[in-house]
């Protein structure tokens, strides 16, 4: 497992590529929710589970519906998370190790698993909590590493972003508008870099390969 490290350069063109290509299920997943989804509505929940299958997780089928929308609003009900405004880089030890509590129970639901739980703790928290697959979780923290673990690297990400932003005279909070994802949240930008890099293997160019495009676009 390589160390990540993401300049804002690689994080900007790695979100313009999945801009690109992105089938707009997840927009169409806020629209739906009023851009604020809350899985104690069994309605959001139906919603949810046709996003996830949207973005290309099959192991839900249509006919599970109506169960998983059972299953995910009772784990919705009984596990408390904290509170929806909270970021990633704000989260104490104390609330990880709810994260931790909440995603083992969620992933053990049947016909979800890993990337399924971990979207939908996403949806429930953009903010705070960022989406992976198996190949994005191998390269941050083995097969089997922890989600939290996960979240903790990407913290420790988001706190070099951070840096980076400061030097360019950019809040953190600012970043999505100045990349055109007004939406979005730092997290959300994370997934987007992680999926266009790791899952499709389209590493960004390098600074020389950029310039040298640059120059060509004069």
């Amino acid at each position: 497992m390589k160390q990540h490290t993401i300049t804002l350069g690689e994080l900007a063109f790695s979100c313009y590529i999945f801009d690109k290509i992105d089938s707009g299920a997840y927009g169409k997943f806020l629209e739906q929710t009023n851009h604020s989804p809350e899985l104690g509505n069994r309605e959001h929940c139906l919603v949810l589970l046709k996003w996830l299958n949207d973005w290309g997780i099959r192991s839900i089928a249509k006919e599970d519906y109506e169960r998983l929308s059972e299953n995910i609003k009772s784990w919705h009900d009984s596990n408390e998370l904290f509170d929806k405004d909270q970021n990633l880089q704000d989260l104490s030890e104390e609330d990880l190790a709810s994260v931790e509590a909440a995603y083992s129970t969620l992933v053990r639901i049947r016909s979800l698993g890993p990337t399924s739980a971990a979207k939908i703790l996403f949806a429930t928290r953009p903010k705070a909590f960022v989406a992976w697959d198996g190949t994005i979780r191998e390269a941050y923290v083995g097969p089997k590493g922890s989600y939290v673990e996960f979240l903790k690297k990407v913290k420790s990400l988001i706190s070099t972003i951070k840096c980076e932003c400061k030097n360019y005279g950019i809040e953190l909070e600012e970043l999505p508008e100045k990349l055109g994802k007004r939406h979005s949240t730092i997290p959300k930008l994370i997934d987007e870099y992680n999926w266009i890099t790791i899952t499709q293997g389209c590493p960004p160019p390098d600074r020389q390969t950029l310039q040298r495009w640059a120059e060509w676009s004069n």
